[in-house]
């Protein structure tokens, strides 16, 4: 597998841009963009963040104790968009993490799982109305209703996963170039 730019520890130094992510297939974008640094303290910085928020262009903003985080959409899940930020003599580094929100992966989780077992007896009601030559046995519904739904949840739950992850990380790019934006800040 080819990685785009020179390899730089366990992070890939873009050689067009010189920014810094991590390692991707070639032809993929950086999963994160790299640590920006400001030349602003950390409280103009959140500020700015805030005014950025109120203009309609950083989603779900919230200060947090060491900087800020924003939403990050994803495909079924979303993501936190988390920037630390380290104060130092010459300014400010904001160094990003992408954070899965816990609570819908909860209720999904619940939901499916609440879902099948009533989802056997009503299929086995409605299949013994409608079809006469349905067997009258709930065991034999069971057989064939359990493995159809239950065997490919995990594949479902992966790819629920991946896209939620990958459709995030695209829009964490597209907020780390407007905080960047803001900030006239450059890459760490």
């Amino acid at each position: 597998m080819q990685l785009p730019g020179r390899s730089c520890g366990k992070r890939v130094v873009n050689e067009e841009s010189g920014q810094v992510g991590t390692p991707t297939p070639q032809g993929h974008a950086p999963a994160l963009p790299g640590a920006l640094t400001a030349t602003l303290d950390k409280l103009s910085v959140v500020r700015r963040m805030r005014a950025l928020s109120q203009r309609g262009k950083l989603p779900g903003f919230e200060e947090t104790a060491d900087g800020f985080k924003a939403l990050a959409y994803g495909w079924v899940f979303d993501y936190d968009l988390v920037y630390h930020i380290e104060e130092s003599a010459s300014g400010s580094t904001l160094t990003p993490t992408l954070v899965l929100k816990r609570r819908m992966p909860a209720i999904v989780l619940v939901a499916l799982a609440l879902s099948i077992w009533p989802g056997v007896w009503i299929t086995d009601s409605m299949l013994a109305t409608y079809f006469s030559w349905y067997p009258h046995e709930f065991w034999k519904t069971c057989a064939w209703y359990l493995p159809l739904t239950v065997l490919p949840m995990p594949w479902i739950w992966k790819t629920a996963m991946r896209r939620s992850r990958l459709l995030a990380e695209e829009s964490a790019r597209e907020l780390a170039e407007r905080v960047r934006a803001e900030l006239a800040a450059s890459t760490a």
